[in-house]
């Protein structure tokens, strides 16, 4: 879990994904609750490397996937795989003290919706070779 922040605050998303993932894989056989809070890292890293993966289709996670802590991260990444920036955004208004109650979770979630932001608007501007701002 420890490494996973750290390659987080590194902005290395991919390794930190690894890390949590095995984190949580280590909780979730020791039986720790823990494992929901690293669950929620795990999601959050795998959307900051903008992973074409949903992160609930491993056999580990998907259990856990209709738990209620983790219900607005699920929706945050369907969201997210549908590239539905109101819904995302809602989302968040919505659930902010569920998701952002975590001060690690907190500290993170704005570079998620830059990133949602930023594809949204690469997908509305890739057909059009010349833009211009005025």
């Amino acid at each position: 879990e420890c490494g996973g922040k750290m390659h987080m605050a590194d902005r290395d998303w991919s390794q930190a994904q690894t890390e949590f993932f095995e984190s949580f894989k280590n909780y979730d056989e020791a039986g720790s609750p823990e494992r929901i809070r690293v669950l929620k890292y795990l999601v959050l890293s795998n959307l900051l490397m903008e992973s074409p993966i949903n992160p609930f289709d491993s056999q580990e996670t998907k259990p856990y996937q209709n738990d209620p802590h983790i219900v607005p991260l699920t929706s945050l990444v369907e969201a997210y795989h549908e590239r539905n920036i109101q819904e995302f955004e809602q989302i968040l208004r919505e659930n902010r003290k569920e998701i952002t109650e975590d001060s690690f979770m907190r500290e993170h979630i704005e570079d998620v919706l830059r990133s949602v932001r930023s594809q949204v608007l690469s997908d509305l501007i890739q057909p059009y070779t010349r833009i211009g701002i005025r």
